[in-house]
């Protein structure tokens, strides 16, 4: 599984890459919002269908869509007091539009933690149970109201395997309890994602940070790593 890991992590990074490098000599100076989330889903119990997830988000974008003012934009990073004070608009906005649910759609039970502030980003764990034998299914919608073309990196465990997709408009839901997506078909979503962007002129540099999984982090990297120090190599 490590080389496999390894290789499926060189092999997004290649696909996606190629497409928005393309781009950039075109790319406008001024720089558009994200619209880019990554989520780490831990399958904790396959059977008894207990599902955690981290979720990260750029605090500008909880401005845009909430019409708040979280981030200090002196500074770029997020403002405690601010986000402790509309933590529960915060919950409410991200759990609608990002969440676990069972196969018929309906969503699992959700036990939230308070969000977190992050520098610039916000991050959000929440534990999740679903009703065993129903399947388990994570939906993403976040920032898609403004920005068709946002996105969502997904890492996830699945006890000692780790994969990973892109969540899109057109593609938003990652089913848990199949098997995961080949990464032919991930690295097409990411190369097509990239030429979309190319082609209308947007967001070149928010989509290279996204490919790179918020490089400065290596946020999601970075969690399998601690997680998984003995398997990867």
């Amino acid at each position: 599984m490590t080389r496999g890991f390894r290789r499926r992590l060189a092999a997004l990074a290649a696909g996606g890459l190629c497409a928005a490098l393309a781009g950039l000599a075109s790319a406008p100076a001024a720089a558009h919002r994200s619209g880019v989330s990554n989520v780490l889903i831990d399958i904790v119990d396959i059977d008894g269908a207990a599902v955690t997830t981290e979720l990260a988000v750029k605090g500008v974008d909880l401005d845009d869509a909430l019409g708040a003012e979280i981030v200090d934009r002196e500074t770029d990073t997020v403002r405690p007091e601010v986000l402790a004070a509309l933590a529960v608009r915060v919950v409410e906005h991200v759990l609608a539009r990002s969440f676990v649910a069972h196969g018929d759609g309906a969503p699992c039970g959700a036990e939230p933690g308070d969000p977190l502030p992050d520098a610039d980003g916000v991050i959000l764990v929440t534990a999740w149970r679903c009703e065993p034998g129903r399947g388990m299914a994570y939906r993403n919608r976040l920032f898609l109201e403004g920005r068709t073309l946002a996105i969502q990196n997904v890492l996830v465990l699945r006890g000692e395997d780790a994969d990973q997709d892109v969540l899109t408009a057109d593609h938003d839901t990652y089913v848990l309890t199949a098997p995961p997506p080949s990464t032919l078909s991930v690295v097409r979503r990411y190369t097509v994602s990239g030429v979309e962007h190319i082609v209308i002129g947007y967001d070149h540099i928010a989509f290279l940070i996204a490919l790179l999984l918020w490089a400065r982090r290596f946020w999601p990297v970075a969690k399998v790593i601690r997680r998984l120090p003995s398997r990867i190599r």
